[in-house]
């Protein structure tokens, strides 16, 4: 695999877009920014780390990646699979 951090975030964006569930994401991490009232602003998945660093915003639905100091950020034209894993995330959080 080359150092290509658009390249790789792009094909994830495609993969994204691809799926039929939201758990097709398989997170490594879950995260969650709330506001001291606990109304949750923003859930963020970690799909890879290293080389390269990989998130899915499923509340804004972009794909960004880090890698060797480069990024790159693209949206995800799944909004069906990103409300149904916001949703469900926000419930567990709030649970």
């Amino acid at each position: 695999m080359t150092n290509d951090i658009t390249e790789y975030v792009v094909d994830e964006a495609k993969r994204i877009e691809d799926m039929d569930s939201y758990e097709q994401l398989e997170p490594l991490e879950v995260k969650v920014e709330c506001s001291l009232d606990g109304t949750v602003r923003e859930i963020v998945c970690v799909l890879t780390v290293g080389g390269p660093h990989v998130e899915v915003n499923v509340t804004n639905g972009t794909v960004t990646g880090y890698w060797g100091g480069d990024s790159h950020t693209t949206h995800v034209n799944n909004d069906s699979v990103l409300d149904v894993a916001h949703d469900s995330y926000k419930r567990q959080f709030e649970a």
